[in-house]
């Protein structure tokens, strides 16, 4: 019996310890508690909301969406890799022609929301809800992460940062925070080359797949709790900047961090003050930090609701103006909407201040795991998906069905196709 209790003293004592040095290296690298962060690592991407400190942005001046002539969907839609034309901005070269891509199918409503994990999808046309359908327990009240759809936000702040004349696009980062300054490339990084990802900053956007990549450094500056520990630490350069345009999460992560600097405010002050009481945003939302009170994470994170995220879409439908007042400078608004590299990524969609442009009439925010919000001026329509598809990322079939249910009931009604078989 001395013999078991002894053992089992030593075993308790060595858990301890191990648990002590793990919550210490944690610690050390300025990553979350062992706790935390195994929670963060495994969550669904939409329960990552409650998972991180984030700063509070209260819902001032709230205005509810109204109904509009609802918009019953159709019972199937096009499920094509083939690119939105364009020319004209319709999907109807869907066949393939000429092109290397499969041929499209047609696939079910449902089935198109339960096979990307859809948790929220709404369609708000001439300003009124035409289309809601939530999954999983969800509700128009429930808070939904972003990912990279917060770079786009971003793009919107920092227009506001310079028409206050706070900041400017040729300010470099290091003029902002000298004490990062290096001597090499990344002190002539300026602002516009992070907008328009020519930043060149050596952080690759490259994922992790299992529990050793989240070593990787996109991962710890998603993870950590100390941004400024972490740009410090990470100021290689892959180019020099503006010679080259390359999908860097990084670039986001930099830009937040100099409006924000510029401003004399956090980001979720600044969404507090000049963009929430103008869109009537409905809800309280949250930008998650690096810890309370602190950074925001503003490569990603930001935390709203459906109705919300589709509010800060219809700004480029309304000239960057909301029902409470305007939001984005006109100055601005062209910035955000003409494409600043004409074919950017696999897709060669358009691309410019953190707003991506699949055709040259429509602005498209796109987040990690399924999170997009598509602003069709042509027929007045926004189009939100937030999901948990944990494999998907940003595919061209998602955005061709969001892009059909823009269009739906218009002339560009595009629901059916001669060549597309059926599932």
């Amino acid at each position: 019996m001395k013999i078991l209790r002894r053992l089992l003293r030593t075993l308790v004592v060595t858990v301890v310890a191990l648990f002590a040095l793990l919550w210490a290296g944690t610690a050390f690298i300025r990553y979350p508690n062992p706790i935390a962060a195994g929670r963060l690592g495994l969550a669904m991407p939409s329960a990552t909301v409650n998972l991180l400190p984030a700063n509070p942005i209260k819902a001032t001046r709230p205005l509810a969406l109204a109904d509009g002539v609802r918009v019953p969907g159709p019972a199937t839609v096009v499920w094509s890799e083939q690119q939105v034309d364009k020319r004209d901005g319709q999907l109807h070269d869907v066949s393939g022609a000429g092109q290397s891509a499969a041929k499209p199918s047609s696939k079910s409503v449902s089935s198109f929301l339960s096979d990307t994990k859809t948790n929220a999808f709404l369609v708000v046309r001439d300003g009124k809800v035409a289309f809601e359908w939530y999954g999983n327990g969800f509700t128009k009240d429930s808070l939904l992460p972003s990912y990279s759809v917060a770079k786009s936000v971003v793009g919107i702040l920092a227009g506001q940062a310079i028409a206050a004349g706070k900041l400017k696009e040729s300010d470099t980062f290091v003029s902002l925070f000298p004490e990062f300054k290096t001597g090499s490339d990344f002190d002539k990084v300026t602002l516009r080359d992070l907008l328009d990802m020519r930043g060149g900053v050596g952080v690759a956007d490259d994922y992790p797949s299992g529990p050793s990549g989240w070593l990787k450094p996109i991962a710890q500056m998603y993870a950590t709790t100390d941004l400024m520990h972490f740009i410090k630490g990470n100021r290689s350069m892959f180019y020099p900047p503006g010679t080259k345009a390359e999908y860097r999460s990084v670039d986001a992560q930099l830009a937040g961090m100099m409006v924000r600097k510029a401003m004399g405010m956090s980001l979720a002050e600044m969404m507090q003050a000049s963009v929430f009481p103008q869109i009537g945003a409905e809800h309280d939302g949250s930008w998650s930090a690096d810890h309370k009170g602190g950074i925001e994470k503003s490569f990603c994170c930001l935390n709203l609701t459906a109705r919300d995220y589709a509010k800060i879409g219809m700004l480029f439908i309304n000239g960057g103006k909301g029902p409470n007042g305007q939001v984005i400078d006109p100055a601005w608004f062209k910035r955000l909407t003409v494409p600043a590299v004409r074919e950017f990524g696999d897709n060669k969609w358009g691309y410019g201040a953190f707003v991506w442009h699949p055709t040259d009439k429509t602005s498209f925010f796109t987040g990690l795991n399924g999170q997009y919000v598509l602003a069709n001026p042509a027929t007045n329509t926004v189009v939100v998906k937030l999901s948990d598809d944990t494999v998907g990322g940003v595919t061209m079939q998602t955005y061709n069905v969001m892009w059909q249910f823009a269009v739906s009931g218009t002339s560009q009604d595009l629901f059916t196709h001669p060549d597309v078989p059926a599932e």
